[in-house]
């Protein structure tokens, strides 16, 4: 797992491109934690009763 994520890096950096799309998809995927993050908080701030 970690050498594959080594080597993502590694040729995503390797190309101006890359770099751009893998920052672009950490960004990604960094608002779409905060996203869900938030609608399990609101989701638990509704006392649906799922503790997930």
């Amino acid at each position: 797992m970690i050498l594959d994520l080594w080597l993502i890096v590694n040729i995503a950096i390797g190309t101006s491109a890359g770099g751009l799309l893998l920052l672009l998809a950490f960004y990604a995927l960094a608002r779409y934690d905060d996203y869900h993050r938030e609608r399990l908080i609101d989701r638990d701030l509704a006392g649906d009763g799922d503790d997930t």
